[in-house]
C-alpha cells in the first residue's frame, strides 16, 4: 500500500491455471488499472492493479478492466495483483517502530518509504 503516517493495506497476488482438458471463460470486473487507490492527508496513492495471461511461448497480454470473454486455455495462467491502499498521512510522522516492523514483515525494504 501507499506509504504515510499510516501505510495503506497491502496489495495480494492471486495465480491461477488452467487444469482441465477444456478451456474456461472469464471475465475481469475490477477498476484501478490506470490509478491506484489514492492516498489522504499528504499519504502516497496505492500501486494500480494489473492482471496479466501468461499462455505458452508467447508474450504475457495485459488484460483490461471489463474484459469479457477471456478464454483462458489449459494450462494457461491468469495473474491477478492488487495494488494496496492508499497511504494516510505524512510518510515523515511514520512511527519509527512502525518502519521497522514494515522492513521485517517485507512490506518495505530499506529506503522505500
Amino acid at each position: 500500500g501507499g506509504a504515510g503516517q499510516y501505510r495503506g493495506g497491502p496489495g495480494g497476488i492471486v495465480e491461477m491455471v488452467v487444469e482441465t482438458a477444456e478451456p474456461a471463460v472469464g471475465n475481469t470486473a475490477g477498476d484501478g488499472v490506470k490509478h491506484g487507490a489514492c492516498g489522504i492527508l499528504g499519504g502516497a496513492d496505492g500501486l494500480p492493479h494489473r492482471y496479466t495471461l501468461y499462455f505458452g511461448n508467447q508474450p504475457p497480454r495485459p488484460i483490461k478492466t471489463k474484459e469479457t470473454g477471456l478464454v483462458i486455455r489449459p494450462g494457461d495462467q491468469l495473474v491477478l495483483e492488487s495494488g494496496g491502499g492508499g497511504g494516510w498521512g505524512n510518510v515523515a510522522e511514520r512511527d519509527p517502530a512502525a518502519i521497522q516492523d514494515d522492513i521485517a514483515n517485507g512490506v518495505v525494504s530499506r529506503g522505500r518509504g
